[in-house]
């Protein structure tokens, strides 16, 4: 396994608003983002290429699975929509809003049950 040297992992910290709409007075309504090196950049989705082509080379993919390809997940569900509409079956549709469903998490706890988990 390699090392990926500490001076690459470097990164200039800013804190965005969750939402426009918040409260720009109150600290938790921030988020911390991190703008990492071009080399870093470039490592991560090089890594990550190699790891798609590996998990479609070996069947590891879920045949629906659309976490990262919005368009693929809202055809999937349009015509879901049409086909119920053409068999005259009823249509229930949630929406779920988890753009912030990771600002809650204790970053103290997340790390130490990361550490754990080897």
């Amino acid at each position: 396994m390699g090392v990926f040297p500490g001076s690459i992992k470097a990164a200039l910290l800013k804190s965005l608003i969750n939402n426009h709409s918040m409260d720009r007075n109150i600290l938790n309504n921030y988020r911390p983002v991190s703008n990492l090196i071009f080399l870093s950049e470039v490592t991560e989705r090089t890594i990550a290429l190699y790891l798609n082509k590996y998990s479609i080379n070996n069947n590891l993919n879920e045949s629906l699975q659309s976490a990262y390809t919005n368009e693929t997940a809202l055809v999937r569900v349009k015509n879901d929509i049409i086909m119920s509409i053409d068999q005259d079956k009823p249509i229930l549709l949630f929406l779920l809003d988890l753009s912030a469903a990771f600002d809650t998490v204790d970053h103290n706890v997340l790390f130490s049950r990361l550490k754990t988990v080897r």
